[in-house]
Parts: C-alpha cells; structure tokens; sequence
C-alpha cells in the first residue's frame, strides 16, 4: 500500500470497476472526490495569484464603488467558509460512515476553507483596481460546479439523505451556493467610465463594459450586426476603439521600447569604435613626442561607421511591446489544438457504444455525446479568443510601424532622401506593413501544424497501427515540394520588392525632371522603361502565383492521398486485417482535423514569405540616418578620430531631392540618347 492510498484512508484514487459495462453510473472513489475534484479548481484560483496581484499594483482604472452586487459576492464567500468548515469538521467527527478518511477529507476541507476565503480576497481586489469582470473567479466558479457534479449525482443514487440527512442538507446548500456565484460572476460591474475629453455621457466601446461570457462569446457586438442588417453603416454607426487599441497608447509603448533597441545599438557601435581607436593607436609607435597633426604615418583610411555599424532589432521591440499577448494568443491556439482531437475519441466510445447497446448500460452513450458538445463549445471559444488576438496583435503592430516610418521620413538627412523616394515610403507604409498584419494571423497556424500533426498521427497509430506510416510517407514527401516551392518564392518576392524601388525612384526623377523631358520629347523613352520594369515586375508576380497554386494544389489533394495510401496499406497489410466502422470513422474524423491545417499551410507560408520581405524593409527604413545623427570615421593620418554631425556641419550645395542633373537621371539620359 502506498503513501498517497494511506493518505486517502486505504482507498486508490482510481478504479476500473466503477466505469464497467456492470455499473449503473459513473462511480468515481471518495479519494478521486477528495484529491482531484477539488485540487483542480483550486490550483487554478492560487496560481493566478501572481497575476491579480501585478493587476492590482499596475490598476489605472478608477475605484469601484461598494454596492449590493459586489457586496453579496463577498458575503457569499464567507458563508462558504463558514459552511465548508462545519462539514468538515462533521464529517471528521462522525463515527457511523462505513468508510473514513480523516487524512484527506480535512486537506480537502482546508483546501476548499482557504480558496473561498481567497475569492473574497479577489473580489475587493477587483473592485480596487476598477475591474467589472474577473477571469479567474468565473473559471473557478464554473470548476467547482462542474467537479461537484459528481458528489451531487453520487449523493442522490447512493440516498445519502436517508443516512445522514444534515450533511446531506448542508452540501446542497452549498452547491447553491456555488451556482449562485457563477450566475453573479457571468454579469458585469457598473463602471462610469469617462471617454479622454472627460465626457461619461459619450458613447464607448461595449466590449469596456462586457462580461466575461459576453467577451467569451461576442455577444457585445450583437447590436451593431443587427444595426447592419438593416442598414449600411456609416462613420457614426461604428464605437470608438478602446484605450489599448488607439494609436497614441500604441505608438507610446512601441516608441519606448524602439528607443531602448536604438540605445542599445549606439553603445555596441561605441564600444566598437573605441575599440577601433586603441588598435591603431597601438599599432602606431606614437609617443609624447609625436607631433600632434601627423599627416604620413599611416595613409589607409578606415571607416568604423560602415564595418562595425550595430543595428536596433526591431523583432525584440515588437516583442517587447506586443509579445505576451501574442504569446497568450498561441497558447489559446494550443489548447484548442488539443481540444480538437477530443472529438474522434468520443465518437470511437459511441461508436462502440452504439454496436453493443443492449448489453451496455445508457450512460456510456449519454456521456460521449455530452461531452462532443461540450468539448466543440471549449474548442470554438479558444479557436476564437487566439484568432482576435492575433488580429488585434497585427493591427497593433502595423500602427507601430507606419507611426516609426512616417516620423523617420519626416527626420531624414538630405543623403538619405536621396536614397528613399516619397513613393518607396508611401509603399511600405501601405503594403509592407499590411503584409505584417497579415503574417500575425497566419503565423500562429504554422506554429501549430507540427503539434496537430505529432498528435493525428499518434491517434492513428493506435487506430490503424503501422499503416498510417504510409500516410506519414506521403506528408514528407510533399515537404521537399514545398521547401523548394518556399525558397523561390522568397527570391521572386525579393525581386519584385527591388524592381517596384526601381519603378518608383524612376517615377520620381521623371516627376522632378519633367521640364527637361518635355523640352527634349524623351516622354516616350522614359514611358517604354517604366513599362519595361513594369513588366518585369508582372512577369516575377505571375510567376509567384504559379509557384502558390502548385503548392496550394499539393496541400489540397494531400489529405485525400494520404488517407488513401493509409487504408490501402491497412487492409493490404494482413488478411485478417479488415476496417470496421469504428477505425474508419475515427481515421476519418482525424484526417477532416488534419486537413485544414494542412490547407491553411500553403497560405500561411506564402503571407509569411511576403512578410518577412516587408520586414526586412521595414527594418532598412527604420535604420536609415537622420538629421543630428552622428557619423564617425577613423583616420589614423594625423587627426585620430573626426567626427561631423549633420546638424552642426556647414550647409552643402547638393540639392535635397534627387533631380534631372543627379547621376542617376544622366546615366538614363545617356541609355536613352
């Protein structure tokens, strides 16, 4: 006998028996009751503990009031603390039960005693920090309805209101209880929130003041559909975006951390350039007696600015600013992964179920479809939460990111004007960071096509055994195909992004030289190469929309493949292998679940690809000098280190834009010519 069975008063946490085809109902032990019914809900209330606790010190909200709504959810956890101590103690006291377990029935009271007087504790939490709905409390509530589910049915079949009547009372008064918490847990707090102009008569969002249920399923956004159904809607229709959607938050954060990836940089490229300095001036044989302004001693000039140049990492500012909730956002997606194969193991019970009913007692069929509901329910709402996440992550972002760009457009030096055309700029701010946004909604789906496959394929292992390794044959197969299909993308993609720059500063010195171009009649010469790099830049786009539809077409026909190549080698295999309703329509149920994620893989490769492109010209963009930003060279004739800043130097005689007499519209000129 172990440890834990002498815990639980010489009794398993599990038996076999209670779940056979004999059992009239699902009979789970006392000590399953006592241990992991109750541990569950309430190893979730103390491990949020951390959380509520950072909500609380970072609270900008206002104070909620004392009312009879907030108030009765307090009372209401202190007459459970009340309640769970007397029946334990009770219980502990009693002399009469057939079956004693001191041990664990005063843990589990102790247990259940603090965690009421916890929720108590997060209740005023909340209405300190001006919170009109809690995540956790609701989560904890619903685990203990759900987990006393099974002392409740066990109470009535067992008729332990003929033996112990007063316990029997006090339990159901305490499942009341319990259900009358999460009924006020599901409504929201009245808060008067004030809009930024101080108006708390002005309309906001509804998702401000919705209830955790109404955020779970997007009941708020009920009113304005139906207000689209029967009209268009127009710019005073729609509600104003909450706090942490807007810009000037958004920006804020982003800026912040933008400015710490920049510090960053500088002090790597200082250190560097110091370092650079001391070589050569340790390479010298320069002493006190050296005249201070050699010219001769060493003639190679070494520029420290190019060869040892840092750059800010935009990836670590982004995450930095929007990280952890895009971290939340894969971890919802996680668990709805999980969920989703939930749903082939059921249908196997009911299927079983439904081939041997007669000698099977009706609870082994009531269960699985109960639980195909409820887990499709759980499963949605994930799928849904990771989805506007994702989306609200991507928007944010993209904000970022035309923000950052448009202020360095505005600080550029003349050289880097030059350089970047207002039509480059225009584009990155409307296409580039477009294809960002994009890349947050598709990514979490490529993150999680490894985790759907690993698990598919070991429910079909155990389904159809080694056949489904011929199914696993056809999915790497294709992986080459669309390595190959991936790496050409990303090159034409790269190409088009340098031939749409090349068109664009094309455009822009034909703009700015278009008296020259009208006085010589070269219109028609500057049109034909406009059209040329056009076409250049069709002929790579065509090319890329072949490469998707090939691996499109690859990811579309590879679930039927596989699940033939699965079953033909399952029946193939053996003669006494045959495929029963059961294994074909488990198989099945896995492959519609592998089949999505598969499709959506093409997709989420090729807005990937573009967005890494966009990336990488966001980040060129962003790393391009200003004015007042300082350049050093090391010139080790003479003067060791000289420094000009462009907002202290004298004013050069080069124009600030690009124009007909540049060498670049010279050398089209000449071509031309």
């Amino acid at each position: 006998m172990t440890t834990f069975e002498e815990f639980c008063g010489n009794s398993s946490i599990w038996d076999d028996t209670g779940f056979s085809d004999n059992s009239t109902y699902p009979n789970f032990t006392k000590c399953f009751r006592n241990t992991v019914l109750v541990w569950l809900p309430c190893g979730w209330l103390w491990l949020t503990l951390p959380v509520n606790i950072n909500l609380v010190r970072t609270a900008k909200n206002q104070r909620l009031p004392v009312t009879a709504f907030n108030m009765s959810k307090l009372i209401l956890d202190l007459i459970l603390v009340v309640m769970t101590i007397i029946d334990t103690v009770r219980e502990v006291s009693e002399e009469k039960l057939s079956y004693t377990a001191p041990n664990v029935v005063i843990v589990s009271g102790l247990i259940n005693a603090v965690s009421y007087g916890l929720a108590a504790v997060y209740t005023q939490l909340d209405r300190i920090r001006g919170n009109i709905t809690s995540t956790s409390l609701f989560v904890f509530w619903l685990l203990k309805v759900v987990c006393n589910i099974v002392d409740f049915y066990t109470r009535l079949v067992n008729h332990t209101y003929e033996k112990n009547l007063f316990r029997c009372i006090l339990f159901y008064t305490i499942y009341s209880i319990l259900l009358v918490q999460l009924i006020l847990h599901s409504f929201a707090e009245k808060q008067n929130i004030v809009s930024e102009d101080g108006d708390s008569d002005k309309e906001t969002c509804p998702e401000e003041k919705a209830s955790i249920l109404n955020l779970l399923y997007f009941w708020w956004m009920n009113s304005i559909i139906v207000k689209a159904y029967k009209k268009p809607l127009v710019e005073k229709d729609l509600w104003p975006l909450m706090s942490r959607d807007q810009s000037q938050d958004v920006v804020k954060i982003f800026d912040r951390n933008w400015r710490y990836e920049l510090s960053k940089a500088q002090i790597r490229n200082a250190r560097e350039r110091t370092q650079h300095v001391y070589d050569i001036q340790q390479s010298t044989s320069a002493t006190e007696k050296t005249p201070l302004l050699q010219t001769k001693l060493l003639p190679t000039k070494i520029n420290v600015q190019k060869s040892t140049r840092h750059k800010g990492s935009l990836f670590k500012a982004l995450f930095n600013s929007f990280g952890w909730t895009y971290l939340l956002s894969l971890w919802f997606k996680f668990i709805s992964d999980i969920l989703q194969f939930v749903g082939p193991i059921l249908i196997s019970f009911l299927i079983a179920y439904a081939d041997d009913r007669e000698n099977k007692p009706s609870w082994k069929g009531y269960l699985p479809a109960i639980g195909l509901f409820v887990s499709g329910m759980i499963q949605s709402v994930f799928y849904h939460q990771n989805y506007k996440l994702g989306m609200a992550v991507g928007m944010r972002v993209r904000c970022s990111l035309i923000s950052a760009i448009y202020k360095k457009s505005l600080t550029m030096n003349s050289d880097a004007k030059k350089e970047t055309m207002l039509g480059q700029i225009v584009s990155l701010m409307s296409v580039d960071c477009q294809h960002l946004q994009d890349m947050f909604t598709y990514l979490s789906t490529v993150m999680s096509v490894p985790v759907q496959v690993a698990i598919g394929m070991y429910l079909l292992w155990g389904t159809l055994e080694i056949s489904c390794l011929a199914g696993l044959g056809v999915l790497l197969l294709l992986i080459p195909l669309n390595s190959f299909v991936a790496a050409r993308q990303l090159t034409l993609t790269a190409e088009v992004l340098a031939l749409k720059g090349e068109r664009i500063k094309l455009m822009n010195q034909i703009l700015n030289g278009m008296k020259v171009l009208k006085m010589y009649a070269w219109e028609p010469s500057f049109s034909y190469q406009v059209s040329m790099i056009r076409r250049r830049e069709l002929d790579n786009l065509m090319k890329v929309a072949y490469l998707q539809g090939v691996a499109t077409f690859g990811w579309l026909l590879a679930p039927f493949v596989v699940a033939l190549a699965t079953f033909a080698t399952y029946v193939n295999i053996s003669d006494d292998k045959y495929l029963s309703a059961s294994k074909a329509f488990v198989s099945l149920a896995l492959f519609n679940i592998l089949r999505l994620p598969v499709i959506l893989l093409a997709q989420s490769i090729s807005a990937i690809i573009q967005s890494t492109a966009s990336a990488t010209a966001s980040a060129e963009d962003d790393d391009t000098q200003t004015c007042g930003q300082v350049s050093s060279e090391i010139e080790p004739s003479g003067l060791m280190a000289s420094t000009s800043d462009a907002a202290s130097t004298l004013p050069s005689n080069k124009p600030p834009y690009p124009d007909i007499a540049s060498c670049d519209m010279k050398d089209e000129l000449i071509k031309t010519l």
